[in-house]
C-alpha cells in the first residue's frame, strides 16, 4: 500500500514538472513572436516612411519644377514667380492655357494641402517645403538638384525653391526683349529734287515749271 502512494506521489511530481516546463516553452514562444512582430512592424513603418519620402522628394521638385517655367516663361523682360500655388494650374498671362502642373498635390508626410511657402519681399512664392518637424529617414545620397537636402534634420528643412543663376536671368530677359515689337522704322524724306511730277521734298512744289528750250 506504501509503495502504491509513493508511486502515485512521483508520478503526480512528473506531471506538474511536465506541464511546468510546457508553460515555460508556451511563454517563451509567446516572446519569441512577441519579438517577431516588433521587428516586422519596425521594417514595415520603415518601408512606409521610405516611401512618403520618395512621394516628398518627387512632388517636391514638381513644385519646383512648375515654379520655374512659371517664371522662366513670363511674357516680356519683367519675369516674376506666383502669387498663389492655384497659378501653376492655369496660367491667365497667356491668352491660351498653359498649365504647369496638373493637380495641386497634397504633403505625402502630414496628408495635407498645406504647404511652407517661401516668399520673396513681394510676395511671390518661389519655394515650397513640407510643414512637419519629423525626423528625416534619407540623410544623405541626394539627386542633384537635392544636394542641400544633405545632413538636414527634418522634412520641414527638405526645401524645394528656384533660384535663378545670373546665366539664366538673362537668358529669360533676352526672350522676353525678342518678343517685343519692333518700332516701326522712320520713314526717309524724299530727297528727290527734279520729281517729274514737280514734287520736292515730299511736297507740292509752289515754282512753276520752266520749259527747257533746246
Amino acid at each position: 500500500m506504501e509503495i502504491q502512494v509513493v508511486y502515485k506521489k512521483q508520478s503526480v511530481k512528473k506531471r506538474s514538472a511536465s506541464a511546468g516546463f510546457t508553460y515555460i516553452g508556451l511563454l517563451a514562444a509567446v516572446a519569441i513572436m512577441g519579438i517577431f512582430m516588433m521587428v516586422v512592424g519596425e521594417i514595415w513603418q520603415s518601408l512606409q516612411k521610405r516611401e512618403k519620402e520618395s512621394e516628398l522628394l518627387f512632388i517636391g521638385n514638381e513644385y519646383r519644377r512648375a515654379i520655374a517655367d512659371y517664371y522662366t516663361q513670363t511674357p516680356g523682360n519683367a519675369p516674376r514667380y506666383v502669387m498663389k500655388l492655384e497659378e501653376l494650374l492655369k496660367d491667365a498671362r497667356y491668352p491660351v492655357t498653359r498649365r504647369y502642373l496638373r493637380k495641386l498635390y497634397k504633403d505625402p508626410i502630414t496628408g495635407s494641402a498645406e504647404w511652407g511657402l517661401l516668399k520673396n519681399t513681394s510676395g511671390q512664392i518661389y519655394g515650397v517645403y513640407s510643414l512637419s518637424n519629423a525626423e528625416s529617414f534619407k540623410k544623405e545620397h541626394f539627386k542633384k538638384d537635392d544636394h542641400d537636402f544633405e545632413g538636414r534634420g527634418s522634412y520641414a528643412e527638405w526645401v524645394f525653391k528656384y533660384v535663378p543663376t545670373q546665366a539664366a536671368a538673362n537668358a529669360v530677359l533676352s526672350a522676353g526683349a525678342s518678343t517685343q515689337a519692333t518700332p516701326l522704322a522712320t520713314p526717309k524724306p524724299n530727297t528727290l529734287t527734279n520729281s517729274p511730277s514737280g514734287f520736292s521734298n515730299g511736297s507740292f512744289s509752289n515754282q512753276p515749271k520752266i520749259p527747257v528750250r533746246r
